[in-house]
């Protein structure tokens, strides 16, 4: 008798499930929706169920049934920022979501140095925080909100992964990623709307395991990730796996656009990253399916590499992803740490990110946002000897250069060998030479792994890495 009635529970248990209403994680109390946009609200019930939605900032019903699987969705158009208002859906029963603010909600998402937080560098209690910490008490930032999605790779797409909108407290913020928080504060700061924070990561990830299955499957740049062989991989690095379970379940939100700090588990094949990376930008724009958003990454910072050189091919890769509309850069070669992959100060992190927003999406005028980037060279003499003259974009109002004269600059002749060069700057040009290349033929700035250039625009917004040859470069570590 007892394992009939066990036979039946299961055999009805499908149906329990969809009898009672269901809703994502990310439409939850304290959580943000896209102003001025359609936003979706949705979930699962039981089929053929009708559901009312009605929210606080309109008067008007938004009703739909659950499908055969169980699954509705209405779209409501949201207004200028503000709240909080409140959410009412009645299906096979009742719910309220609270507390909820319109805002610009901006998706967070990449390796460990995006992961990283504030919890994981010693606290509030380390001297780096202090200031932030004093902060937080003052202000309170009520109009920024936090969503963390847990870690989960999944072999197929997913509608759903756990993790809940908070507000903003010490404990939270501690426990969140610190280059998001400090991007969403320095916005809430400056453009004085609410943030919304969607903190999606995983450390040690490579990029294709954030771009989706079609993608690697049809573009045909991308053939070295359809056959590499991932065979003793864990799922979190296998290719597809974390845009099926930490992207995916994200697309029916509307956002303003995302922020992307990785590419260190991608030194290893920096030379691909020049197609993979692009395409996966454009692959998220096309699922989220609202246009070419903002798309603003950060240049991986100064490290030991055990291999030579695949840092510095790894940020030229992400220099030349700048050629992607609706995209900018954000340079960290002056704030790494050679000795730790993970650097501290997230702070300017964050604020040069916010940068590239304001100026880029929200329209602040005069704001710079970049630092030097490469233009074009010339070859001239000058007292007996030839030298190069390296112009540059985003110089603001002229070059400068911390701590002497700008360093971290070689050149070579035809020979390929690089020397390292003397380095002046005039206004918005820099001069490079040596006694040893009588025949200057190109030049390199900050080209390698674990550098720490000194040059800057006149806002202190330093300058990217970059070579103005595309010679070969040997990564093969030498011998001991």
């Amino acid at each position: 008798m007892k394992t009939r009635t066990i036979f039946f529970l299961l055999l009805f248990l499908p149906f329990t499930l969809y009898s009672q209403l269901r809703l994502p994680s990310v439409i939850s109390d304290n959580m943000m929706l896209q102003r001025n946009s359609e936003a979706k609200i949705w979930g699962w019930d039981e089929p053929g169920t009708e559901i009312t939605v009605r929210a606080g900032w309109t008067t008007d019903k938004f009703i739909d049934n659950a499908g055969e699987n169980g699954k509705w969705m209405v779209t409501i158009p949201t207004t200028i920022a503000g709240g909080p208002y409140n959410i009412y859906i009645n299906g096979s029963e009742e719910r309220v979501i609270r507390n909820i603010l319109l805002g610009d909600i901006w998706i967070c998402s990449g390796q460990s140095n995006m992961e990283y937080k504030i919890n994981w560098m010693g606290g509030w209690n380390n001297p780096q925080f202090e200031r932030d910490s004093i902060d937080l008490v003052k202000n309170k930032y009520p109009l920024i909100r936090l969503f963390q999605a847990e870690r989960n790779a999944s072999p197929e797409p997913l509608d759903d992964l756990s993790g809940k909108w908070m507000t903003i407290n010490h404990k939270n913020v501690a426990g969140f990623s610190a280059v998001a928080y400090f991007f969403g504060r320095e916005l809430n700061r400056k453009i004085g709307v609410p943030v919304g924070l969607v903190s999606t990561n995983w450390g040690g990830t490579p990029a294709e395991a954030w771009t989706s299955a079609e993608t690697l499957a049809k573009d045909e740049n991308l053939e070295y990730y359809r056959e590499k062989d991932y065979s003793g991989e864990g799922d979190y690095r296998k290719p597809s796996c974390l845009f099926n379970g930490m992207i995916h379940p994200l697309l029916d939100m509307s956002v303003t656009g995302a922020i992307w700090y990785q590419g260190e588990a991608n030194t290893g094949d920096a030379l691909h990253y020049r197609k993979l990376f692009p395409a996966m930008i454009k692959d998220w724009r096309k699922h989220f399916g609202q246009g070419d958003f903002p798309f603003y990454y950060v240049q991986i910072a100064p490290y030991k590499y055990d291999a030579p050189m695949v840092a510095a091919l790894l940020r030229e890769a992400q220099l030349m992803t700048l050629d992607v509309p609706g995209t900018g850069m954000v340079v960290t070669a002056d704030i790494g740490n050679p000795d730790d992959i993970h650097p501290v100060k997230k702070q300017e992190v964050g604020r040069r990110l916010a940068r590239n927003a304001m100026a880029l999406h929200y329209g602040v005028r005069g704001l710079k946002y970049s630092g030097p980037l490469y233009k074009n060279m010339e070859v001239f003499e000058q007292d007996g000897l030839k030298k190069i003259r390296l112009f540059f974009t985003h110089t603001a109002y002229g070059l400068e250069s911390t701590e002497g004269a700008p360093r971290c600059f070689e050149i070579a002749g035809a020979d390929r060998v690089f020397y390292a060069a003397e380095a002046m700057i005039e206004g918005d040009n820099v001069i490079v030479w040596s006694p040893e290349v009588a025949e200057p033929i190109a030049a390199r700035y900050a080209f390698s792994n674990a550098a720490e250039p000194n040059l800057y625009n006149s806002e202190g917004l330093p300058a990217s890495p970059f070579r103005t040859d595309e010679w070969e470069v040997d990564t093969s570590p030498a011998e001991k």
